[in-house]
């Protein structure tokens, strides 16, 4: 078999894909493949906007970390987190004034930034709720002016293998003819795996077709650490349609805005899972289902009317329907029927008080 050489290889052609080939160097041989057409992927279906901190006098880098850290429950790689967050303004400016992305403006031409999930302030560059479509198609324009770059539709990545510092692609691609599929064979220094997400192994997503995991498992094969494969972002709003696995997504944007759910009966409901409470509880009901756990546990005792002592190391606090947590009991009093644990919340022990028929012993 004849393999054709390249630089890179870039294996997907959503945003991240074609902006890697736009800022790599322009004397380097690109071969981009795309498994339908360029315009099918999931930038393309992104409404919300991009986060970044354009409005420095309301917010700031430190305080975008604080909630993107926050909204990952503080498992992020922090020095990925700032490289997004301090460079996120100079890429927003760039995709406007370089490659013609088109944010929605204020009167006076500064950026228009709308409120998401998950931020504290408004940080999001967005064009009217089409902002993926609208820098993927500005972005194709551009790449394909380039001349050192090759882009093979309607192509799947069956197998990559690594020999000798080189890479190797089969690749079962369309042909000229239709209906008619070919193997075509690349080599190349580098690869780039810009394969988007998993969110078509679901019945139903709000991902394209196209998003069924290629890349985790071509890295798999060839030996990458496959880390944190359970963390999957999904979107609480869209359009339900159970005759069509792709669902029509209702941009988180909407809510940022003010936006409510509402039942069939016109009725609010999500207080039942997340009712209003004094800050502490409510930031930490936002976060249901979600573990708190110590690395030094504290014990109590107390006597009960027979004097029994009881020690109670952990505890689980059941609060709603859709919460449980874990913490450390800092005092129990019996005769009031409470007990106060001690949880771990952001970064910091936070006292949460609680009657004694929502606490269940893990461990005594």
């Amino acid at each position: 078999m004849k393999f054709q050489r390249y630089d890179v290889i870039i294996v997907g052609t959503g945003i991240s894909g074609i902006y890697a080939a736009l800022n790599l160097a322009p004397d380097l041989k690109i071969l981009m493949l795309s498994k339908r057409e360029l315009t099918l992927c999931n930038s393309a279906l992104a409404q919300g906007g991009v986060a970044a901190v354009m409005d420095k006098e309301n917010d700031s880098y430190e305080l975008h970390i604080k909630d993107t850290l926050v909204a990952g429950h503080y498992k992020n790689n922090l020095d990925n987190v700032k490289i997004l967050v301090e460079q996120g303004p100079t890429d927003v400016m760039r995709l406007k004034e370089k490659y013609g992305v088109e944010f929605d403006l204020k009167q006076d031409g500064s950026i228009e930034l709308t409120r998401e999930g998950g931020h504290s302030r408004r940080r999001i560059a967005h064009h009217k709720d089409t902002t993926g479509f609208e820098i993927e198609t500005n972005l194709i324009k551009q790449v394909q002016e380039l001349k050192n770059v090759t882009v093979v539709n309607w192509s799947v990545l069956c197998r990559l293998e690594k020999q000798d510092g080189m890479f190797f692609a089969d690749v079962l691609a369309h042909n000229d003819e239709p209906g008619k599929q070919e193997h075509q064979y690349y080599c190349a220094d580098a690869v780039i795996l810009a394969t988007g997400g998993i969110g078509r192994v679901y019945d139903y997503t709000t991902n394209s077709a196209i998003a069924t995991g290629d890349g985790i498992q071509l890295a798999y094969n060839l030996g990458a650490e496959i880390k944190n494969l359970s963390y999957v972002q999904f979107h609480p709003t869209a359009f339900a349609d159970r005759k069509n696995r792709e669902c029509f997504l209702v941009s988180e944007a909407v809510r940022g805005e003010g936006a409510y759910l509402l039942n069939c009966h016109k009725e609010r409901f999500m207080q039942k899972y997340e009712p209003e409470r004094k800050v502490t509880r409510a930031e930490f009901m936002r976060y249901v289902n979600r573990a708190f756990h110590f690395t030094e546990k504290a014990s109590i005792s107390y006597s009960d009317v027979q004097s029994n002592s009881w020690y109670y190391d952990t505890v689980r606090i059941a609060d709603g329907p859709l919460t449980s947590f874990t913490g450390v009991v800092e005092a129990l009093d019996p005769e009031k029927n409470k007990v106060r644990v001690a949880v771990s919340m952001f970064g910091r022990e936070t006292p949460v008080e609680l009657e004694l028929d929502q606490v269940e012993v893990i461990s005594q």
